[in-house]
This record gives C-alpha cells, sequence and structure tokens, in this order.
C-alpha cells in the first residue's frame, strides 16, 4: 500500500469501536508505514514511475508492462 487510498481504509476500519483492533496491531501498522516508505523512496528513484501521490507508472513505464505481458502471457 503506497498512498491513502489504500491504507486509510484499513486503519478506518481497525478503529471501528465495535471492532477495535488498531492497538493490537500497531506495531504492524507501523512495520507497514516505513515499509510504504522504503518502496516510495525506491519508486522516486525510476524513471518509470511519476513523483506524486501513487507513483504511478509514466508512459514509458506503462509500455514497457504492455510489452512484458504481450511477450510472457500470450
Amino acid at each position: 500500500m503506497l498512498s491513502q487510498i489504500g491504507y486509510m481504509p484499513l486503519t478506518q476500519y481497525l478503529k471501528e469501536p465495535d471492532i477495535n483492533l488498531f492497538k493490537k496491531f500497531k506495531s504492524e501498522i507501523f512495520d507497514m508505514f516505513f515499509d510504504m516508505t522504503d518502496a516510495i523512496d525506491w519508486l522516486d528513484k525510476s524513471t518509470l514511475n511519476s513523483r506524486y501521490a501513487t507513483r504511478h507508472p509514466t508512459e514509458l513505464g506503462h509500455k514497457l508492462w504492455a510489452d512484458y505481458l504481450l511477450t510472457y502471457f500470450k
């Protein structure tokens, strides 16, 4: 999960009063946030990903992925 669209629903769900699992999984959630930071830093170094929000692939990134899929999954 590299953006709020991924982790916010999870953390909101875990904080629901009738569920209240956030405290139980707090350390795992913080570990996940640290992993997200490492992943975002890695993606920021790539010319194949944008440098905003979800680090969506650039046009070249999409082309390379499409070529890969067409080559290996015909």
